[in-house]
């Protein structure tokens, strides 16, 4: 997103983008005397889809009768959680702060947490190697449920 810098000498005003018309033109939510209305906008900014239920602030044309203008999309506060997505053409890199879970119908499930800890779930797991399939850590326990392990495993 560009960064632009504009003298605005009307107010600026909060609604929030509620559809986009059969025409793709945005209906924004406006306040207008404690009361709301859906109204035609126009956008100076790229609205997608995924903006839909999301605040904006906007101005209205030099009558207030005017269709508003949307300026921008608001930006989610700092500190809620996001998942980051990189895709290349090669390969695909998803990160997040705590956790990254990908599921699978009601039975399959891979999670990633940042404490370094990895869970595999699912009626069966099976692991394949054309080579050498090595199994690395402090201790390793086949067949058998000791209570230290259940004390780990959710």
């Amino acid at each position: 997103m560009s960064t632009h810098r504009a003298t605005v000498e009307k107010p600026v005003r909060r609604g929030t983008l509620v559809q986009f018309g059969s025409t793709g033109t945005p209906i924004v939510t406006i306040p207008r005397n404690f009361d709301r209305q859906n109204v035609v906008a126009r956008s100076c900014e790229g609205l997608q889809s995924d903006d839909v239920g999301r605040d904006v602030v906007f101005v209205l044309g030099a009558d207030e009768r005017d269709d508003p203008i949307v300026l921008a999309v608001i930006q989610p506060q700092s500190g809620i959680s996001t998942v980051d997505v990189t895709a290349d053409g090669k390969s695909v890199s998803m990160g997040a702060r705590e956790s990254l879970t990908v599921r699978c119908g009601d039975d399959a499930s891979i999670t990633l947490h940042g404490f370094g800890k990895f869970v595999i779930r699912g009626q069966n797991v099976v692991s394949h190697a054309a080579g050498v399939n090595p199994i690395r850590a402090g201790a390793v326990q086949l067949n058998c449920l000791s209570p230290t392990l259940a004390n780990i495993l959710p």
